[in-house]
């Protein structure tokens, strides 16, 4: 990761930790990390998308959900599904942060907006978000419509993330 993230940092004249994440977030896999480059996909954008989305979904804002949604859908089927892989690194993050802080990769905000978010993330219902963003990403290469998708993710997210 460090090599692909010398080479995005030359290339695509992003700063080193942005390289760096965009190197994890692809998984090592130099061809998705260009793509993710190459697309002008900040992490900031993912970051705020996925704030966004889990704050409205925790509380259930109807309205701030559906404006999400309408928004979420003008995006391309690119930048959705580097959102679900955005939001997937997220919750392995989230269950990091309370076994193994030192190894999370993340950005000083993204640190600290995890801190406050991880309790929501539990054994609980680790897998059944693991399992609902994997099947968006499914979904999404199939090319179903994105507006009901993220819908019924955030209403399964919603309950989820409240299941005690």
């Amino acid at each position: 990761s460090n090599e692909i993230a010398a080479v995005l940092a030359t290339d695509f004249n992003l700063s080193q930790g942005h390289a760096q994440q965009v190197a994890e977030l692809s998984q090592n896999n130099p061809r998705e990390a260009f793509l993710l480059a190459d697309e002008n996909i900040a992490s900031t954008e993912n970051f705020i998308l996925f704030q966004t989305f889990m704050r409205c979904c925790l509380r259930f804002d109807a309205f701030k959900i559906s404006a999400w949604v309408d928004e979420f859908a003008r995006l391309g089927r690119e930048k959705q599904k580097q959102f679900i892989v955005y939001a997937l690194h997220t919750f392995r993050n989230c269950l990091l942060i309370k076994h193994a802080p030192e190894i999370v990769s993340a950005t000083d905000e993204e640190k600290e907006f995890l801190q406050k978010f991880h309790p929501y993330i539990n054994s609980q219902n680790q897998e059944g978000l693991t399992e609902e963003f994997n099947k968006a990403f499914y979904h999404i290469e199939r090319n179903v419509n994105a507006k009901i998708l993220f819908m019924d993710v955030a209403l399964k997210t919603n309950e989820l993330l409240n299941k005690k």
